[in-house]
């Protein structure tokens, strides 16, 4: 895996920069479209800084258009909702296989650069606890009906009156098509469907047609 930027003349739109991750033929089947998917949430990250730091989604008053509460939904859904559980889920995996290669709790600390009372937690949990379902998504240990149910639906409130019950909403898993509006910024739902054929023809046009970003991923509402 190796990481690139290009700059100046090589770089698609003048004065800007293209961040690019070259993956192995090797990592990209490891990672799969989910590779894609990852890269459109963090994109989604780093367009939020950008927004916050000029007030326009392109950060160019001329070219993006100002940022308003819509911008903002769709950066926490992105950030919040689907990059940091996954995140989460790489670290507590990463603890988990440092302990397991036989590393120690003061490499840990050092890693996290932490003193070792704040390192012990994670420590303790990884050492007597089961993996958490984002830890197996990390390792690819989750079994594909679990992977298309991740639980990324809102809690709701069940309460009746005194004592509330939350629960989560059962997802049902349906195939979005995306792809990054070029103007805006935004990321844009192109198809939502039940039919996984359906889907990959969509994603077939956009990329043929040049969308950017243009992915398809399993969602859970």
């Amino acid at each position: 895996m190796r990481t690139n930027i290009h700059t100046g003349a090589d770089a698609e739109q003048d004065g800007g920069a293209d961040l690019v991750i070259s993956l192995s033929g090797a990592e990209a089947t490891a990672l799969g479209m989910e590779a894609a998917t990852l890269a459109d949430w963090f994109a989604s990250a780093l367009a939020a800084v950008v927004a916050m730091r000029t007030g326009h989604v392109a950060g160019d008053p001329a070219n993006g258009a100002p940022t308003v509460a819509d911008t903002w939904y769709w950066v926490i859904n992105d950030v919040d909702n689907r990059l940091l559980p996954r995140i989460e889920g790489i670290r507590d995996a990463a603890i988990r296989a440092h302990i397991a290669a036989g590393g120690s709790l003061d490499r840990l600390a050092l890693a996290m650069d932490a003193p070792k009372s704040s390192a012990q937690r994670p420590w303790n949990r990884a050492r007597t606890t089961e993996p958490t379902l984002w830890e197996r998504w990390a390792t690819g240990t989750l079994p594909e009906p679990q992977r298309a149910e991740l639980p990324d639906a809102p809690a709701v409130d069940q309460s009746d009156g005194d004592d509330p019950v939350v629960a989560t909403v059962p997802p049902m898993p349906v195939h979005a098509v995306t792809y990054r509006d070029r103007a805006t910024g935004r990321r844009v739902e192109a198809m939502r469907t039940g039919s996984f054929d359906a889907a990959a023809a969509e994603l077939a046009r956009l990329r043929r047609e040049g969308a950017p970003l243009a992915t398809m991923y399993i969602d859970g509402r």
